[in-house]
């Protein structure tokens, strides 16, 4: 009698551990009787053995695992020292890249600004007119009235196109602070040449 589907099914649950115990004493019976059913048998197990040493074989041993674990830890500190190593070089680059900027805007702007004012400063008693040689043409010349407290604190800043309406906005408030009721202001402005 010949094999079919059904008892193939059979001898392989049998083979791998999964037919239940009333189903194996049946198969046992036929076992006994059907020789073409018990040399199928033997082949399954066979192949089964078979595919059983090779899937042993491998699998790794414990020497070779712990070599795998080893070299995963290896290769994990040092992707963590390169990250690491990587964000210093970040940081002190961008810190580079910032003070090369700071030095580059100084350079650009060296020559707008060559000397310090001549000014009595606030906190010594008075204000005067500052003047600075800034080496243009006189149409681009600025003059600002800068407004000090008593302390030398800046105040705030006042803009004119010439020397005469800086010193007559001075004067003026000058006049006004004199006042009985500027009296409490407590401002010193000065005129810078810019």
């Amino acid at each position: 009698m010949a094999v079919n589907d059904n008892d193939m099914e059979l001898l392989h649950e049998y083979v791998d551990g999964e037919l239940p115990v009333a189903e194996c004493e049946g198969l046992w019976r036929r076992l006994a009787i059907e020789r073409d059913l018990m040399g199928e048998l033997d082949r399954l197990r066979t192949d089964h053995a078979a595919r059983t040493m090779v899937w042993n074989s491998l699998e790794p041993d414990e020497s070779t695992v712990a070599r795998l674990e080893a070299k995963i830890m290896r290769a994990t500190r040092r992707e963590d020292l390169m990250s690491w190593g990587s964000n210093i070089l970040r940081i002190v680059a961008s810190a580079a890249a910032l003070i090369l900027f700071g030095f580059t805007v100084g350079w650009m702007g060296r020559d707008r600004y060559t000397g310090v004012p001549i000014v009595a400063h606030p906190s010594q008693g008075g204000s005067a007119i500052a003047t600075t040689d800034v080496g243009g043409s006189s149409a681009a010349i600025k003059y600002n009235v800068e407004f000090f407290d008593r302390n030398g604190k800046l105040l705030n800043i006042q803009q004119f196109n010439s020397k005469e309406e800086a010193e007559q906005f001075k004067h003026d408030f000058d006049a006004a602070q004199a006042s009985p009721a500027g009296s409490d202001w407590n401002v010193v402005p000065t005129i810078n040449k810019f």
